[in-house]
C-alpha cells in the first residue's frame, strides 16, 4: 500500500498526530470523532478495540463529523502504511471523512483518493454491495472536490471508462447527461419498474445530449478490444527446472483475460434500458450486439459471460421489440453463450417472442 503514501498530502504546520481514545457510547461529536480516530488505528495494526465491525463505525459517522482536514492525512498515512483490511475495512473511515469533510479543505487529495479507488478496485477481497459502497464514498468526494461528474462513473486508467469519456467529450460536462449516467446505476434488477422508467425518459428528454452520450457509452462497451485485460496468473514462478520432468506444469501460464468491471456491467445494465427507450430499428440493433457481446464467453471455453448483468437486460429490452432482429440476435446468443444464466433467460425471452418474431 505504501506505494501512493507520497500522494497523501501533508499535516498542517505544527500539527501532531491525533490522540485517538476508546469509549463506547461515545459522548459528544469530538468524542465520537476521536473514536472513529481509534477505531480506524486498532483495526489496521490487528490492535482491535472492543468494538471493530463497520456497524460500530456507521453508529459514530452515520451524521456529519466535525473532522479536521488533518484527520484525513493521519487516516490514510495509516491505510498507506498499512494495508486495505479485510473487505476493505481500513477505506472505511478515509471514505467516511473525504465526504464528510467541508470540500475547500479537500484540496490536494483527488490524486490520492483515486489511488485509494484503484486499490479497492484491484482488490480481490472487496466485491460486491461494499465495494460499491467504499469507491461511491470516494467518488462523491471526488465530484465535489473536481466538478467532474462523468469521470467518477466512467473511471479507469485504460479500457472502456476512457473510450466512453473519449466518445462523449464535452456532452460529460453537461449535468442532464451526468444525471442520465447516475439514474442507470441506480437499476438493481434486469427488469425496472415502470417508476424507474417514468425517470429515466424524463432525464432523457430534459437533455438534447442525453439520447446520443447514452449511444455512445454503449459503442465503447460494444468495442470490447479496449477493455482492460486481467493479469495472468500472479503466482510467483520458479526459474526453469534444469532437470526436465515429464509430467506437464500444474500451473500453465493462461491468455489474459478480457473482462469489464462490475460497477461498469452496471452502468450498462442500466443504459441498455434507457437506450430502450428509443423504438427505431437502429436502436433494436445496438441493443442486439450488446446482448450478443455481453452475453458470449470471457474467453473461449469460459462460462462466465463477458458483461452477465448487461446481457440479463439488453436480451429482455429485445422481446417487445418489431423487426426480426430480436429473434435472430436471442438464436444465435443462444447457441454462443455457455452462461446458464444468460442461456436461462435467452430461452425463456425466445418463448415470449410474438409468433410473428419467430
Amino acid at each position: 500500500m505504501s506505494g501512493w503514501l507520497h500522494l497523501v498530502p501533508e499535516m498542517s504546520s505544527g500539527a501532531v498526530d491525533p490522540v485517538p481514545v476508546e469509549s463506547w457510547p461515545p459522548q459528544g461529536p469530538q468524542h465520537q470523532r476521536l473514536t472513529a480516530l481509534y477505531w480506524h488505528a486498532g483495526l489496521l495494526t490487528d490492535q482491535r478495540p472492543a468494538y471493530h465491525g463497520t456497524a460500530e463505525l456507521y453508529a459514530l459517522t452515520a451524521e456529519s463529523v466535525p473532522w479536521h482536514r488533518d484527520d484525513l492525512v493521519w487516516a490514510l498515512q495509516v491505510l498507506a502504511r498499512q494495508r486495505i483490511g479485510v473487505y476493505g475495512a481500513g477505506c472505511e473511515l478515509p471514505g467516511v471523512i473525504a465526504s464528510q469533510l467541508p470540500v475547500e479543505q479537500l484540496g490536494g487529495f483527488e490524486p490520492v483518493l483515486w489511488a485509494v479507488h484503484d486499490a479497492i478496485l484491484d482488490d480481490r477481497e472487496v466485491f460486491g454491495a461494499k465495494r460499491r459502497e467504499l469507491v461511491g464514498r470516494l467518488r462523491t468526494a471526488i465530484r465535489r472536490l473536481s466538478g467532474d461528474l462523468v469521470t467518477p462513473l466512467l473511471f479507469g486508467r485504460e479500457g472502456f471508462g476512457p473510450a466512453a469519456r473519449r466518445l462523449l467529450g464535452d456532452r460529460g460536462t453537461d449535468p442532464a447527461t451526468s444525471e442520465v449516467l447516475e439514474h442507470a446505476v441506480t437499476l438493481t434488477r434486469p427488469v425496472p419498474s415502470k417508476a424507474w422508467l417514468r425517470r429515466a425518459a424524463a432525464l432523457r428528454a430534459a437533455s438534447p445530449m442525453a439520447a446520443s452520450a447514452v449511444r455512445d457509452v454503449l459503442a465503447a462497451f460494444l468495442d470490447h478490444d479496449s477493455w482492460p485485460r486481467e493479469e495472468p496468473d500472479p503466482r510467483p514462478r520458479e526459474e526453469p527446472d534444469p532437470w526436465p520432468r515429464e509430467e506437464p506444469d500444474p500451473w500453465p501460464r493462461e491468455e489474459p483475460d478480457i473482462w469489464l468491471r462490475e460497477e461498469h456491467d452496471v452502468l450498462v445494465r442500466g443504459l441498455c434500458w434507457i437506450h430502450a427507450l428509443d423504438g427505431s430499428p437502429e436502436a433494436t440493433v445496438l441493443l442486439g450486439r450488446v446482448a450478443e457481446v455481453a452475453g458470449a464467453p470471457r474467453r473461449p471455453g469460459a462460462n462466465e459471460p463477458k458483461a452477465g448483468r448487461a446481457a440479463a437486460a439488453a436480451v429482455e429490452t429485445l422481446v417487445d421489440r418489431p423487426g426480426a432482429v430480436p429473434a435472430d440476435v436471442l438464436t444465435r446468443l443462444a447457441l454462443s453463450t455457455q452462461s446458464k444464466p444468460v442461456q436461462n433467460r435467452v430461452q425463456q425471452a425466445l418463448k415470449r417472442l410474438p409468433a410473428t418474431h419467430s
